[in-house]
């Protein structure tokens, strides 16, 4: 599978997730790239997300280092949470993720 399907099946998992922690997400930009290492085959992925403002947002993308994440196909190996920016009624928040394609 590629690093692209990889990034948008990670976007998904995004989507659910905030809206199952009651702060619906929107994606501003996304940027997917091929990674490999000398065992693993993967993609690194970069995306910035936005929502209303909401007391769940923050705490939301806090707990994404150590949620689990379903890609199918792929595992989240690294999950790194940029700071959660407030812009007017929005927030938003940078998100970098590691995937390895599953044995």
């Amino acid at each position: 599978m590629s690093h692209v399907a990889a990034g948008d099946r990670l976007w998904r998992a995004l989507e659910r997730s905030a809206a199952a922690a009651g702060c619906p997400v929107t994606m501003i930009y996304s940027v997917s790239e091929s990674w490999s290492s000398a065992m693993f085959l993967g993609g690194r992925h970069e995306m910035m997300l936005a929502a209303d403002v909401s007391p769940a947002f923050a705490p939301w993308a806090d707990d994404l280092k150590d949620a689990e994440l379903s890609v199918p196909g792929h595992l989240v190996a690294d999950v790194a949470v940029g700071r959660v920016e407030q812009l007017g009624g929005r927030q938003r928040v940078t998100i970098e993720a590691l995937t390895v394609e599953d044995a």
